[in-house]
């Protein structure tokens, strides 16, 4: 009863602190946000779906990575900004950040609020399927959260037509990126919670932290980029974007370069949970 009651004033806490930080955001950009990682997460629990994963554990976890982890991440990222613009050139600073600092800051960020979930209930990483899906929902939550920035500043930039767009980049593709950075961490905080000797648990857990975080960087670091450059289309190179992307770079060729991107951490959560689910499997 008491875990319940502790639940319930995480999720209602945690939800007036999400209205309050979007309260003056227009409703077209919560939408554009929110509908993406609601049908992500309608995925995960559909993939989890022999947990019987209950509604108020989802929300918590969608809710941990929007207000727990997304917040704090998004100002430590801007801080380090700010410093480093100060000790190198701007330009060196505004690449460094997104692409290495950036990833570390924010798994580290959704590895806590992962595991301040665990802590408030235990059973999310009491087996291989629930970690994957604790992780995959806090980074689901995390995205959306972020994603209502880069909407809104989409929104002023391109308008309507930029802001379903940035929707379908950041929200429908973005979404799984995240999702399958942080269910490594969750992976790797249930694999840990079942070995049998501390040093297994920590590096079980650590692994999956790193997992997540390498993901993460080769994303930020290297696709975003090419992305960005392709939906560009600059002729000649280095020269201004075009005034609206070209269809088949957006609706082709970006898709498909960020499932290609994302493919073997999706497949390597697939083989571990099928191999989690196998009655011989031992872990520890």
């Amino acid at each position: 009863m008491t875990r319940r009651v502790v639940l319930i004033a995480w999720i209602a806490g945690l939800t007036l602190g999400l209205a309050h930080g979007v309260a003056e955001v227009p409703a077209a950009i919560c939408a554009a946000a929110a509908v993406p990682a609601l049908a992500w997460a309608a995925l995960v629990c559909l993939l989890a779906r022999r947990e019987r994963e209950p509604m108020a554990v989802v929300a918590a976890a969608l809710l941990a990575g929007a207000v727990v982890a997304a917040w704090p991440a998004s100002n430590i990222n801007q801080t380090l900004l700010d410093w480093l613009t100060t000790v190198t050139s701007e330009s060196s600073a505004r690449w460094t950040v997104p692409a290495v600092i950036a990833p570390i800051v924010e798994e580290l960020a959704k590895a806590v609020a992962l595991i301040l979930l665990v802590i408030l209930v235990p059973r999310r990483t009491s087996t291989i399927v629930r970690g994957m899906a604790s992780g995959a929902l806090v980074g689901i939550g995390f995205a959306m959260t972020e994603n209502v920035q880069y909407l809104t500043l989409a929104a002023i930039q391109g308008g309507t037509t930029g802001l379903w767009h940035a929707a379908y980049l950041r929200g429908l593709l973005g979404g799984l990126q995240h999702a399958t950075f942080t269910a490594a961490t969750g992976v790797g905080l249930a694999y840990g919670r079942q070995a049998s000797t501390t040093v297994w648990r920590w590096l079980a857990a650590g692994l999956g932290l790193v997992a997540a975080t390498t993901q993460h960087v080769v994303w930020n670091a290297i696709v975003a980029g090419a992305i960005t450059e392709m939906l560009c289309g600059a002729k000649p190179a280095g020269g201004p974007c075009q005034s609206s992307p070209d269809a088949v770079a957006l609706f082709v060729t970006t898709p498909l370069l960020a499932l290609v991107t994302v493919a073997p951490g999706i497949v390597a959560l697939f083989v571990i949970i099928a191999r989690a689910r196998q009655p011989e499997s031992v872990t520890g």
